[in-house]
C-alpha cells in the first residue's frame, strides 16, 4: 500500500474512531451518568418561557412548568402581542396552580432582529432568581429540572443548557428531525461539553443572574442572530464556561414536512457558519460518506474497496444503533442515512447563503461579532 493510501486509510480509521467514541460517551451520558448534588433550597430560579402560538404538545409542556420539584421558583411567561391564542391557555394554567408564583408579560422590546430575544427581553427587570432560565414553549420540563442544570454548577461555570431529547415522533419526516436532533446534534453537543468546549443551546438557557448582568438587560445576546450563540460568547468572555446537562430535556416533535426539516437546517447551517465558523469548517467530517469514500479509495482491487467503505459504514451506523437503544432515542438506521443525505447538502449551501425566514421575519446570519464585556 502507498503512502497516500495508508494515509487515507488512517484518517478514515480514526473518523471511525471518533464516531464510534462520541457515541459511547453520549450513551453512557443519556443513560448512567447522572448525579444530583445536594443545593440550597434559598437558590431562587425564574424560569422565562417565551410564546408564539399553539400546537398540540403546548398545554402539556408549559404545564410542566408548574410541576417542578423546587420551591424557590418564579414563573414568567412572555408573549408578544394581546392576541396570541396562547394567552388564553397561559391564564387558565395560572389559574389552576394558584400557590405557583407565576404571571404573563405582554409586549414586543425590540433589542435585536431575533424574534424571540426581542420577547424575552422584557422580563429582565421582572425576574428576581439568582438564576436565570429561558425555555422554549414546546420543551417538556421534566420534574427534577431545577436539579438536573444545577448538578452542572461550579464556580466556573456561567451557564447550563439543554440540548432537545426529541420524541413522540409522527411520520418518517419526524423521524428523520430526531436523527439531526438526537444521534447527530444531541451527540455532539455531549462530546463537546465532556471535552470542556460546551455550547449553549437556544432550547434551555439557565443562567446565573451575574452574566446576564453583563449583558446590559439581554442586549448583548442580540449581537448575533441566534441568541445562543451570543451566549456562549458572552460566557466565554467572561472567563467562564458553558456545560450541558447529562440527560436532555424532552422535545416532543409530532409531524414534520420535508420542507419544514429542510428550511430548519438551511438556517442553522447558515448561523453556525456565521458565528463559529471554524467549527463549522471541520464539520464536514461527522458525516460519514468522507470516512467511507477515503476507505475506499485506500485500495486498488474494487472488491476490497467496497469491502472497506462497508466496513466504515457499519461501525459507523452499527455505533449511532447501540448510543441510541441505550439513551432510548426513537430514530432508526434509515432515518439517519436520510439525515447523512441532506445535513451534507445545507452545510455546502451553508457556505453560499445568510438570508432566512424565521416564523414570518426576514433574518440574515452575516452579522456576527466578538462580544466582549468590561
Amino acid at each position: 500500500m502507498e503512502l497516500a493510501q495508508a494515509a487515507m486509510l488512517s484518517t478514515a480509521a480514526a473518523l471511525t474512531f471518533a464516531q464510534c467514541g462520541s457515541a459511547v460517551i453520549a450513551g453512557w451520558r443519556q443513560r448512567f451518568r447522572l448525579s444530583l448534588q445536594d443545593h440550597k433550597a434559598s437558590t431562587a430560579l425564574s424560569i422565562v418561557r417565551p410564546l408564539k402560538g399553539v400546537d398540540a404538545s403546548t398545554d402539556a409542556c408549559l404545564r410542566s412548568t408548574f410541576k417542578l420539584a423546587w420551591n424557590n421558583l418564579e414563573i414568567i411567561f412572555c408573549v408578544a402581542s394581546a392576541s396570541d391564542p396562547v394567552v388564553p391557555l397561559v391564564q387558565r394554567l395560572i389559574g389552576e396552580f394558584p400557590n405557583a408564583k407565576a404571571k404573563l408579560l405582554v409586549g414586543n422590546h425590540r433589542i435585536s432582529d431575533n424574534p424571540k430575544l426581542n420577547n424575552m427581553a422584557k422580563a429582565w427587570g421582572a425576574v428576581n432568581g439568582d438564576w436565570i432560565v429561558f425555555v422554549d414553549a414546546n420543551v417538556d420540563l421534566p420534574f427534577d429540572a431545577v436539579q438536573r442544570l444545577l448538578a452542572m454548577d461550579d464556580p466556573s461555570v456561567g451557564l447550563v443548557s439543554s440540548p432537545p431529547r426529541a420524541i413522540r415522533p409522527d411520520g418518517c419526516g419526524a423521524l428523520v428531525e430526531c436523527a439531526i436532533l438526537n444521534s447527530y446534534q444531541g451527540r455532539w453537543q455531549s462530546v463537546a461539553d465532556a471535552i470542556g468546549y460546551g455550547f449553549a443551546q437556544g432550547k434551555v438557557l439557565a443562567f446565573k443572574r451575574r452574566v446576564l448582568e453583563h449583558s446590559e438587560g439581554l442586549t448583548l445576546l442580540g449581537h448575533e442572530p441566534a441568541e445562543d450563540a451570543a451566549a456562549t460568547k458572552l460566557v466565554r468572555a467572561l472567563g467562564l464556561n458553558v456545560r450541558v446537562v447529562d440527560r436532555f430535556f424532552d422535545q416532543p416533535v409530532g409531524s414534520r414536512s420535508w420542507q419544514d426539516i429542510w428550511q430548519r437546517q438551511a438556517r442553522w447551517a447558515s448561523l453556525r457558519r456565521a458565528t463559529f465558523p471554524w467549527q463549522y469548517a471541520v464539520e464536514v467530517f461527522s458525516f460519514p460518506w468522507i470516512a467511507a469514500t477515503l476507505a475506499a479509495m485506500s485500495y486498488d482491487a474494487w472488491s476490497s474497496a467496497v469491502l472497506a467503505a462497508g466496513v466504515v459504514l457499519v461501525a459507523w451506523y452499527g455505533a449511532e444503533v447501540l448510543c441510541s437503544a441505550v439513551a432510548g432515542w426513537p430514530e432508526k438506521t434509515r432515518h439517519r442515512i436520510i439525515r447523512d443525505i441532506i445535513m451534507p447538502v445545507a452545510w455546502f449551501r451553508g457556505w453560499f447563503y445568510a438570508n432566512f425566514e424565521w416564523h414570518g421575519h426576514k433574518m440574515s446570519a452575516e452579522r456576527s461579532t466578538t462580544i466582549s464585556v468590561g
